[in-house]
């Protein structure tokens, strides 16, 4: 049993902002996992949401998420449900779905790039 998807949320990485120039984004990403507990062969998923702490509209160039499964990469094909997020405001803009597996170790990355070139990064872990 993963350690109850639950602990996910919990243990979500703070999102990081890169860009060449300083940042115009002021957010973060935000993960929202289905079902909370999840047993092995029980399918899941995990919303990705942006909220725009911002006075700026932050235009999505694109979205995209990786599973690292006991350290394996496994690039995951997602499109961008919104195509911009209005200041002060949080939005659904992709989803994962999957099926649970016993694993030693997970992880969910998940980047969105919006206009200017900034990435905003953030992983979420179990187990």
């Amino acid at each position: 049993m993963m350690a109850g998807l639950s602990p996910l949320t919990r243990n979500a990485t703070t999102s990081e902002v890169n860009s060449r120039r300083p940042p115009q984004f002021t957010g973060r990403l935000e993960f929202e996992v289905l079902p909370p507990a999840v047993r092995p062969g029980e399918p899941f998923v995990v919303r990705i949401h942006l909220r725009n702490d911002g006075r700026r509209p932050v235009k999505i160039r694109g979205v995209s998420v990786v599973a690292v499964v006991d350290g394996r990469r496994a690039p995951a094909s997602v499109t961008a449900l919104q195509r911009e997020v209005s200041p002060q405001w949080r939005a659904l803009v992709a989803e994962y779905s999957g099926v649970w597996s016993e694993a030693a170790s997970w992880a969910l990355e998940a980047v969105v790039t919006a206009d200017r070139d900034e990435r905003i990064t953030s992983r979420l872990r179990a187990n």
